[in-house]
């Protein structure tokens, strides 16, 4: 995708340091090619990686959907990660009973959308659950705000699509269109 400057900016799993061991690779994250030409740099260095991006072309506004551990401070995300993925699978598989000896479920992460506002970054959606998990979405030209689908159940359990408007000033959310 292209910035209000026309750098081409791109998501790439390479490592920040490029004599690092390619092993080392980390998250998914937002690069950007210099102006003056060069090697391309990391723009964004979120702790659990990027899932999508837009850039807004009449502003400098970057909006990002990445992740969040529900429960666990944004402080301890990446570590959290880093010590789960040493730790191997968390698939289960059961043998005898009883089969439940914790006290709580690991939960998935959830999607929360990020906006880079010239050099400050704010989380928009800090406690999102499960709406944004099948996403569409864009950024307004001006970057002042981001339209995406917002899914919930209905009263049948059935889930209903609304479209909503997230501003990137505050977070504050306004519903321009229900599923109902």
């Amino acid at each position: 995708r292209f910035r209000h400057d026309g750098t081409l900016a791109f998501l790439s799993s390479r490592p920040a340091d490029k004599d690092a061991d390619p092993e080392a690779a980390g998250a998914v994250q937002v690069w950007a090619f210099p102006e003056s030409g060069g090697e391309p740099v990391p723009v964004t260095d979120e702790p659990l990686g990027v899932t999508d991006f837009r850039c807004a072309t009449d502003a400098d506004v970057l909006a990002l959907w990445t992740t969040r551990l529900p429960g666990v401070a944004e402080s301890a995300w990446r570590e959290t990660v880093r010590t789960g993925a040493k730790q191997g699978p968390t698939g289960l598989h059961y043998r005898s009973m009883p089969v439940r000896f914790w006290d709580h479920w690991r939960p998935d992460p959830r999607p929360i959308l990020v906006v880079y506002d010239g050099a400050e970054r704010r989380i928009l959606t800090p406690d999102a659950d499960a709406e944004f998990e099948h996403l569409s979405w864009d950024l307004a030209p001006d970057g002042a705000f981001v339209v995406a689908t917002w899914h919930r159940l209905n009263a049948d359990r059935q889930h209903d699509a609304d479209v909503v408007r997230i501003a990137v000033a505050d977070g504050a959310v306004d519903r321009l269109l229900t599923g109902d």
